[in-house]
């Protein structure tokens, strides 16, 4: 009883949550999402994260990305196809937001503005992708 509730204590302290056929996902990619909103980035972070994501490469690592590009706004699941009836998990994304009007909607309400990097499992950048940003 007492070694479970050391090994729970730890868990929660150390920001990790529990994902289906994952276990505990902990560190660099626990969950984060933001909770106010409308959400603007500072003309700082959003110059870094600019000039920053053509810098992204397929293989790169955590800690090459949060190098160029700072700390992610958000992190969560990258899943399989929405035919994959188990919904295994595929990977992981960063979310670096610019802007953000509202928490949930259509592309039209949220008008957001943002840069999506995608790593494996293995924890390597797979993907970059960004929408909303001027010119694009």
């Amino acid at each position: 009883m007492i070694r479970t509730l050391l090994l729970v204590t730890a868990v929660v302290s150390a920001g990790c949550v529990h994902q289906p056929q994952r276990g505990y996902e902990c560190g660099e990619f626990a969950p984060r999402h933001i909770t106010s909103y409308p959400h603007v980035a500072t003309p700082e972070r959003e110059q870094r994260i600019l000039r920053g994501y053509p810098k992204i490469l397929t293989g790169m690592s955590v800690s090459d990305v949060k190098g160029i590009m700072g700390e992610p706004d958000e992190i969560n699941l990258e899943l399989t196809s929405p035919t994959d009836k188990a919904h295994s998990v595929a990977g992981h994304n960063f979310w670096y937001v610019l802007r953000r009007r509202v928490g949930s909607g259509s592309v039209t309400e949220k008008q957001e503005s943002l840069v999506r990097v995608t790593f494996s499992l293995e924890g390597r950048v797979s993907r970059v992708a960004y929408w909303g940003l001027d010119g694009t």
